[in-house]
């Protein structure tokens, strides 16, 4: 290895767990879900939870909420929809929205999580319901 007098070698640093600290997730409410958001992080509780079967293949939309909301979520993965029953405490980490027919859905796909709280959670789910407004695209 040759190097110039005008640069400067750096040390070959080896990526140790102490270097790869995770970073915390940013918790956040179903009522500043948008139609854009991405990276969601929730706490919420399950309101219901249904199989429907779209396009030949499996899925599940559940009604989940928080104190603030709640919002509609298609779930694609058999083992995190089985978490979904009335009234279980749920945590959702990077999901995502879609449009779906002009109404906002959170979609758990294979980069989000949907897994039961560390701990259980004690609020109402609020009646504001963020999947029943329309959108349209604005030109």
């Amino acid at each position: 290895l040759k190097l110039r007098s005008d640069k400067v070698a750096l040390p070959n640093l080896a990526l140790t767990p102490s270097l790869m600290a995770l970073a915390k997730p940013k918790w956040t409410t179903v009522s500043k879900v948008e139609p854009d958001s991405t990276h969601l992080n929730i706490k919420m509780k399950c309101v219901s939870c249904k199989e429907v079967e779209v396009h030949g293949r499996k899925e599940w939309e559940a009604v989940l909420g928080d104190q603030t909301a709640r919002v509609t979520l298609i779930i694609r993965d058999e083992t995190q929809a089985s978490a979904c029953t009335e009234g279980a405490s749920l945590r959702m980490q990077n999901a995502k929205t879609v449009m779906q027919k002009g109404f906002i859905r959170v979609i758990i796909d294979k980069w989000a999580v949907l897994k039961p709280a560390d701990e259980a959670l004690s609020f109402t789910v609020g009646e504001k319901d963020v999947s029943a407004v329309e959108y349209e695209l604005a030109a």
